[in-house]
């Protein structure tokens, strides 16, 4: 489920808190909540580099029973109620970044949600689509944002379809 290009344990900085903890779906990319709110059957995760974008890639297959709907439309809910907060964020080795949530983006198809956070110095575009029984988290980090993460996504969202469509 993890694009060609990710390789597990690729990137080792990654954000592992994040203050408030109602908004750390959106920046948290270690056992990150929009992957983890609902119990996967199966996960795994991976990072690459694109130009001047550091990527990160977060996947989880779950069981029949779960609602992908249901996990956009909480993974909006988090981006509309987390638009006026700064997002403390801690990586993994120690350093503390305060993000802001800039404007929800639409994505154009209903599997796929987009957001954004800036420090300033530091920014990152993120996607989560969930389909079917899976879900994919992708964050893409530089110095600013701009990354094209919806082309990473409908990427992302070909793979779950695909998987989905598999016959043994």
């Amino acid at each position: 489920m993890l694009s060609e290009k990710a390789e597990e344990e690729q990137e080792p900085n990654l954000f592992v808190t994040v203050d408030p903890g109602e908004c750390a779906g959106l920046a948290s990319e270690v056992d990150p909540p929009f992957i983890f709110n609902t119990t996967p059957a199966a996960h795994t995760g991976g990072g690459h580099f694109d130009g001047d974008y550091s990527l990160t890639e977060m996947v989880g297959v779950y069981s029949s029973d779960y609602d992908p709907k249901a996990a956009i439309k909480d993974a909006k809910r988090t981006i509309e109620s987390c638009q006026q907060k700064t997002l403390i964020t801690t990586a993994m080795e120690g350093q503390v970044v305060d993000f802001r949530v800039l404007p929800y983006s639409d994505s154009g198809l209903p599997e796929i949600v987009l957001w954004s956070v800036d420090s300033g110095g530091w920014a990152c575009d993120d996607a989560f689509i969930a389909a079917h029984n899976a879900a994919v988290e992708i964050t893409a980090c530089g110095v600013t944002n701009g990354y094209e993460v919806l082309a990473r996504a409908h990427e992302a969202l070909q793979r779950i379809e695909d998987l989905a469509n598999t016959r043994a």
